[in-house]
């Protein structure tokens, strides 16, 4: 019976094949909103909402992205309630949410948590990175938050090298299934997010408001300058008419 699993279709990625063949979304305006953290006692309207363009694809959730396993030894992946397991060498679609599970989500942010809304019934919170990155230091078990292999230079453990976040997440290579390639917080803890798709029409808030009032008082100071070369023109008008003005 063949498999109605969606496969890539450029394949995997190679390093002499160069950058795999993309299509812009289309939609590339988006809404993202950030927030404080919990605990930062900031109100909504500091809820802070911006229309961005990106180039980098839309990661959403329930949609499938290509995993090839580098490892030796298989990697399983769940989802609601559901597995997938990739084999050593070898490639599947797995979907993003799993993924994000082991990997970390690519479209957290330093400091702020993100709503997204798909403008398909879809919506939720995207953690910050930090909280993602503390989930996997927990899913993983490594010790003092370590990114990297990390040596105790003093105390009772002087000398003892502990494995960091990098060392203990299988090696995989994701794409989407178009090949873009896709990155991770577990790999790079410092990298730049994806963008988030979001409909929503909630976007108003108080950078919006603050440029709308700026946009009015420029509006009101043209329009009583207007007004006052308006006046000066009658004025020249009426001299050379030779009519008194009333």
């Amino acid at each position: 019976m063949p498999s109605n699993v969606p496969t890539p279709h450029t394949g995997p990625i190679t390093p002499s094949g160069g950058a795999p063949p993309f299509a812009r979304p289309a939609h590339p305006d988006i809404d993202v909103t950030t927030m404080p953290r919990p605990g930062d006692n900031q109100p909504d309207d500091q809820h802070v909402t911006r229309r961005v363009s990106r180039d980098m694809p839309f990661l959403i959730d329930d949609d499938f992205v290509w995993v090839e396993n580098l490892e030796k030894y298989p990697v399983e992946f769940r989802w609601d309630r559901r597995p997938w397991v990739v084999a050593p060498d070898e490639g599947k679609a797995v979907v993003f949410q799993a993924v994000v599970n082991k990997l970390g989500d690519p479209r957290s942010t330093d400091g702020k948590h993100t709503k997204f809304d798909d403008g398909y019934g879809k919506h939720g919170i995207i953690l910050e990175r930090y909280t993602e990155l503390k989930r996997l230091f927990a899913l993983y078990g490594v010790e003092q938050e370590s990114i990297e292999d990390f040596t105790f230079q003093e105390g009772p453990r002087k000398g003892e090298t502990i494995k960091g976040l990098i060392s203990k997440v299988p090696k995989l290579r994701v794409t989407t299934l178009d090949g873009y390639p896709l990155q991770f917080p577990a790999y790079d803890s410092k990298m730049f997010p994806f963008p988030v798709n979001s409909t929503s029409p909630k976007a108003i808030n108080s950078d919006v408001s603050r440029a709308l009032d700026e946009l009015q008082a420029e509006n009101a100071a043209y329009h009583s300058r207007i007004a006052e070369l308006e006046a000066r023109m009658d004025k020249m008008l009426q001299a050379q008419q030779g009519i008194e003005a009333t």
